[in-house]
């Protein structure tokens, strides 16, 4: 697998290449305004710029990674009758920004959601 680097008018340069049979393809994305190439699953592998993994929480997404620091989308859903496959009357559904290092540890978690928006202005 290559990452190339493409800017308009410039020559088409390689960022890196990777070996497609050591990389897990399933969920693999760029992210990140410093690009970083992972795939996630049951656990975190960052392939590119530097390789790191870790374990994740089930319910647990990767937004980005930026300062040596990943932020993740957390959901949480309570109150859930598995018996009837429903909602109960006591149903809570919201989602954590979750702040982990890249090892995993986490720094902070809060309740709300992390969205980006393209710079209009």
């Amino acid at each position: 697998m290559t990452l190339y680097k493409y800017l308009p008018n410039e020559l088409l340069e390689t960022v890196t290449e990777l070996n497609i049979k050591k990389i897990n393809t399933y969920n693999l994305c760029i992210i990140g305004e410093n690009v970083h190439i992972i795939s996630q699953d049951e656990e975190l592998v960052c392939y590119y710029p530097r390789r790191f993994h870790f374990k994740m929480d089930p319910q647990e997404n990767v937004l980005t990674i930026d300062d040596n620091k990943m932020y993740l989308s957390k959901w949480i859903e309570n109150g859930w009758d598995d018996f009837n496959d429903c909602a109960s009357e006591n149903y809570e559904y919201y989602e954590k920004v979750v702040v982990r290092d890249l090892k995993g540890h986490k720094i902070s978690e809060e309740k709300g959601c992390l969205q980006r928006h393209n710079n209009t202005w």
